[in-house]
């Protein structure tokens, strides 16, 4: 994955507003484990294309940054746009229960 992050960072270079490129770098850097970074390209993939399958995700970084209440918002609103989303009610479900411990292991 470490080698994945400076290719999608060239490639947002080129074509800042491309929401896929985010996505991927975001998940690389989650990978890497720099939720902070996870969290802004989750975001700006969300801000570019408001339907992308990134909610989920973010919840989980958020809830590896003790935020449960954004996680939370998070995986309602991929459950809005995907009711079938088996990962992001089992990771709702996780968040409540958890409250705002911030401890987390969501898929």
């Amino acid at each position: 994955m470490d080698q994945a992050i400076p290719e999608f960072q060239t490639a947002l270079k080129h074509s800042p507003n491309h929401p896929e490129a985010h996505y991927h770098l975001g998940r690389a850097l989650f990978v890497k484990g720099d939720f902070e970074g996870a969290k802004l390209h989750y975001l700006e993939t969300a801000r570019l294309d408001p339907k992308a399958p990134v909610h989920n995700g973010l919840g989980v970084v958020y809830m590896r940054l003790g935020q449960p209440s954004e996680a939370i918002a998070q995986f309602k609103e991929a459950l809005r746009l995907r009711p079938d989303d088996a990962d992001a009610a089992e990771n709702l479900r996780f968040a409540v229960a958890r409250g705002t411990q911030g401890e987390s292991t969501p898929r």
